[in-house]
């Protein structure tokens, strides 16, 4: 009887002894998973921030655009009397331009560590000619305009 425990108990080892070997087997095969999605991911990112930085560039322009214009421009334009009035005269031909440096300086530099957005080793931006016009449109509020964007930039070739 002594021997039929011992084999009981041998053959209850060997199968507890697969079951852990097909776990971490499965743990291996998820954890393979995990690290080639992740370097896939990051391959992806590094890809899409090389040729798609054109997208990164008017994307950053145009939050500067809203920022300098809603937060900045208009609330120093004049007092609230005359606003409209002011805006209103701009209407057709557009507020006078905005410089890509002039977005990046103002209010204290606050937004000049954007600049490696625009000039940087796959892309670049020149400073003084990429620009934004604004266009009021009526009620004339802080938000009621348009914008054209004037780019001058391109792509690096290394």
């Amino acid at each position: 009887m002594a021997d039929f425990s011992a084999r009981a108990k041998l053959r209850a080892y060997k199968r507890t002894h697969k079951r852990t070997r097909k776990m971490e087997s499965s743990q291996k095969i998820v954890l393979c998973l995990m690290i080639t999605s992740s370097i896939l991911v990051i391959f992806a990112l590094i890809v899409f921030a090389y040729f798609y930085s054109d997208t990164i560039v008017k994307n950053r322009l145009s939050m500067l655009a809203k920022v300098y214009y809603e937060d900045y421009y208009y609330n120093n334009l004049t007092n609230n009397d005359t606003k409209t009035n002011v805006l209103e005269s701009y209407a057709e031909n557009g507020l006078p331009m905005v410089r890509l440096n002039q977005l990046l300086s103002f209010d204290n530099h606050k937004y000049a560590e954007f600049e490696s957005d625009f000039v940087n080793s796959r892309y670049t931006c020149d400073l003084n000619n990429t620009s934004i016009k604004y266009y009021p449109v009526a009620p004339y509020g802080p938000q009621d305009y348009n914008v054209k964007y004037t780019y001058a930039c391109s792509h690096i070739k290394n």
